[in-house]
């Protein structure tokens, strides 16, 4: 083989290896594209889904812990009240039990 040959056979070989790496940088470049494709769609999912999801569990949530609150509150001015009437009765039942011993 001549020196001219080995020339040829270089650059064809070269040529090869060239036109390999745009056929990677291309695939490469649709991978790329893809990713960016999948981002775009997740950021839109988080934004129009999630993000409003998460928006009607707020505007739930509020409303019924002020009701909790409420009837808690509630519940604690009953118990207050049923201790007194306790101690009431108890107290009127001592009496009727003192006058009924007279």
């Amino acid at each position: 083989m001549n020196s001219e040959d080995k020339i040829l056979s270089l650059l064809q070989d070269l040529s090869g290896r060239v036109s390999s790496l745009k056929d990677g940088q291309d695939e490469l470049s649709g991978r790329v594209s893809s990713l960016k494709d999948g981002q775009i769609k997740i950021r839109l999912h988080l934004e129009n889904v999630t993000d409003r999801n998460i928006q009607l569990l707020l505007e739930q949530y509020i409303p019924n812990t002020n009701k909790l609150n409420d009837t808690r509150e509630e519940v604690d001015k009953i118990k207050f009240d049923v201790g007194n009437i306790k101690r009431v009765v108890a107290s009127h039942s001592k009496e009727i039990n003192e006058l009924l011993k007279r």
